[in-house]
């Protein structure tokens, strides 16, 4: 049991690691670090309970973290192994309601000067007129909470460019099946007229809805499908269809070719702004590029 422990704390050290870059970029902390790390042949060797606190020491979950810890006191476990996994624990909660300094993010010049080359596919969508001079590509996932406070600012960044922006939504999958299934029930009510209005809706309503269950597919749906008057029976199949499924899919597919890890990514003619910022950034990038710098 001790050899396990201290396979838990070498991951654990490293999942912390990928969890700090996170909270230091306004990413959420569960990323794909954390999956990453099950793939370690080491971290496959631990228990249900070391592998649970690993991920919840990476999540900074101080609830789960505490839970796990009580589990293994009530094991043979040297009081060392114990005092070492509450030390990591309590570096991973930091000190509750404080904010770590932001560390050196690149500067305006630089993130302006490093262009991508974004080419999302014809059917995704968007909004604004096709040629406008900016086109804001967003990789966003419906339960991620940083999306959903961005979704009001890059609302009124559009309001403001009215004419001059064109906007994409891409999604990018960070909470699995559950994101994948939300995802599918708004491209599916696309296909009747209302995707954005589902996603307006769905993003200033997470708290209502991220932790509903999924597994019966009516309840879930019904009342959404009801208040924006679609047609149940062609949501289902459209949700369970393979074009939509292969979109979502493809869409995730481009984020990670461009290097995207996280949401929200926002790419603004090819350059690339990590996490949420405010809508003054914004304006200041559209200015910018609109005065042809």
């Amino acid at each position: 049991m001790t050899k396990k422990i201290v396979i838990a704390l070498f991951v654990i050290s490293i999942l912390f690691l990928g969890f700090t870059v996170g909270r230091y970029t306004n990413f959420m902390p569960m990323t794909r670090a954390s999956w990453a790390a099950k793939s370690n042949q080491e971290f496959a060797k631990l228990d249900q309970t070391e592998t649970a606190l690993a991920l919840a020491v990476a999540a900074s979950s101080p609830t789960i973290a505490k839970e796990m810890i009580k589990f293994l006191e009530r094991g043979n476990v040297t009081a060392d192994a114990i005092q070492s996994l509450q030390t990591m624990a309590a570096k991973s909660m930091g000190n509750a309601g404080q904010r770590p300094n932001q560390p050196n993010r690149p500067t305006f010049e630089q993130e302006m000067a490093a262009v991508k080359d974004v080419k999302p596919a014809a059917n995704a969508f968007s909004r604004g007129p096709a040629d406008a001079p900016v086109t804001i590509v967003m990789f966003t996932e419906l339960m991620c909470p940083y999306c959903g406070q961005l979704d009001p600012i890059i609302e009124a960044v559009m309001k403001k460019y009215e004419g001059k922006a064109h906007l994409v939504f891409q999604t990018f999958l960070i909470h699995g099946e559950h994101a994948e299934f939300w995802h599918r029930f708004a491209y599916a009510a696309g296909k009747q007229g209302k995707f954005w209005d589902v996603v307006t809706k769905l993003f200033a309503t997470q708290a209502e809805w991220r932790g509903n269950p999924i597994d019966n597919v009516d309840a879930a749906i019904k009342p959404l499908a009801q208040e924006f008057k679609l047609n149940l029976s062609k949501l289902k199949k459209d949700m369970a269809s393979e074009e939509v499924k292969k979109q979502i899919q493809d869409e995730v597919a481009l984020g990670n070719s461009l290097g995207v890890h996280s949401t929200p990514t926002v790419f603004i003619n090819g350059r690339l702004f990590l996490g949420r910022r405010d809508a003054d950034f914004y304006s200041k990038v559209i200015d910018t590029l609109l005065a042809g710098h």
